[in-house]
C-alpha cells in the first residue's frame, strides 16, 4: 500500500518538496524542466537577417542546437514551444539541402546543450 502513492505521484509526474526546508526542490525543477522538454518540438530554419527578433525569440523560448550564419541569412536548428514553431513554418529548410549547399564564406557556431556557463565553440 506505501508504494501506491509513490507510483501514482510519478505516473502524474508529482513531485513533493518542502517550501520551509528546501528539500526537493532539485526534484521540482529537474520534473520541470523534463516536462517543458517533451513540449518543445524540433526545428531548422533560414531566417533572414532582418529577422534577428525572431533567432532572439527562438534563443530565449526554445533550445538552440545550432546557429550558422550564411550570406543569405541565419540557419537555426532548435526545439522550441508549439506557439512559435507556428510562426516559423514559412521558414523552415530542408537540412540535407542546406548542408550541400553551405558555402566556404559561412560561420558556425554550436551551442552545447545541458551547458551552464553557456560554453559557445566553433563548428566543424
Amino acid at each position: 500500500p506505501s508504494s501506491a502513492p509513490s507510483a501514482q505521484r510519478r505516473a502524474h509526474r508529482e513531485v513533493l518538496a518542502s517550501a520551509q526546508t528546501g528539500a526537493g526542490l532539485v526534484e521540482v525543477i529537474a520534473a520541470l524542466e523534463d516536462t517543458l522538454r517533451g513540449l518543445m518540438r524540433p526545428v531548422e530554419v533560414l531566417l533572414p537577417f532582418s529577422c534577428g527578433a525572431l533567432v532572439a525569440e527562438m534563443h530565449e523560448r526554445g533550445v538552440v542546437d545550432a546557429e550558422l550564419h550564411r550570406s543569405n541569412g541565419t540557419f537555426v536548428s532548435a526545439s522550441v514551444p508549439a506557439d512559435l514553431l507556428m510562426r516559423l513554418k514559412p521558414y523552415r529548410v530542408d537540412v540535407d539541402s542546406e548542408a550541400e549547399s553551405s558555402g566556404s564564406d559561412d560561420i558556425a557556431l554550436k551551442i552545447s546543450r545541458g551547458s551552464k556557463d553557456g560554453d559557445i565553440r566553433d563548428g566543424d
